[in-house]
């Protein structure tokens, strides 16, 4: 296949507003399919693309479906979306109750005084980690700011997210104190009650932060990945 028709494909595909890095793997599935059926079916390369065009119609049409946002997307896009998103949420929530099960122990094993200054630094520690990393890789975290007519990866929407909370984490890491005591005592008496939920609310702290941080470092793989490919695309002015 030569560059005339490889760009032909990837004009087709940029003109469907796909995310850069769904979009390689398409074209890898255009080129594929286009070739089996110029060998195939003897077809020439315009007959073998209209034909692989009908064939992907149902997954690169955009359009609203009603939801909240308000943006008109495919379902390839939609079900990669769907996808990261429970994936990263599931990671995130480990990571988060494997801190909590650590938390725990350490709480039963040395004085509430020093568990405090413990909790503290591992609650603000697990915050500040993916703002710390934004700013650690903070040009490559702003690429999509100098291609903003494209969407580069859809894990670049996450990479911010701390900064969202940023008023409820300070909110309730400010009452540390009293947070520390609850915990520990969730872990000496288990019983269920306020102590529960002052946890719950750490466990979703913690699981924001590290579904940012998972995120940022999805999209760091990916915007290695796609780096070739923004030679082809047109900075913002």
């Amino acid at each position: 296949m030569n560059d005339s028709q490889l760009t032909q494909i990837r004009t087709y595909l940029l003109d469907k507003k796909l995310p850069i890095d769904i979009l390689m793997e398409v074209q890898d599935h255009f080129v594929s399919q286009i070739s089996d059926l110029e060998r195939d079916e003897n077809l020439n390369f315009e007959e073998a693309f209209e034909k692989v065009k009908k064939s992907w119609q149902g997954e690169l049409k955009p359009y609203w479906d009603g939801g909240w946002d308000l943006f008109d997307k495919n379902n390839m896009t939609r079900k990669f979306e769907r996808m990261l998103i429970w994936s990263s949420l599931r990671k995130s929530f480990k990571y988060a109750l494997v801190t909590v099960a650590v938390l725990a122990l350490v709480s039963q094993m040395i004085s509430l005084q020093f568990f405090t200054w413990f909790f503290l630094v591992a609650v603000v520690g697990i915050v500040l980690w993916p703002v710390l990393n934004l700013f650690r890789r903070w040009k490559t975290f702003m690429l999509p700011k100098k291609y903003d007519e494209y969407v580069l990866t859809l894990y670049q929407s996450f990479n911010f997210i701390n900064f969202v909370f940023a008023y409820s984490f300070y909110q309730v890491i400010s009452e540390y104190r009293p947070g520390a005591t609850r915990f520990a005592n969730l872990f000496t008496t288990f019983e269920f009650n306020a102590d529960l939920l002052a946890v719950a609310v750490y466990i979703c702290i913690m699981t924001v932060s590290f579904f940012a941080l998972v995120s940022q470092q999805e999209y760091l793989k990916r915007i290695e990945k796609i780096q070739p490919f923004l030679t082809y695309l047109e900075p913002s002015s």
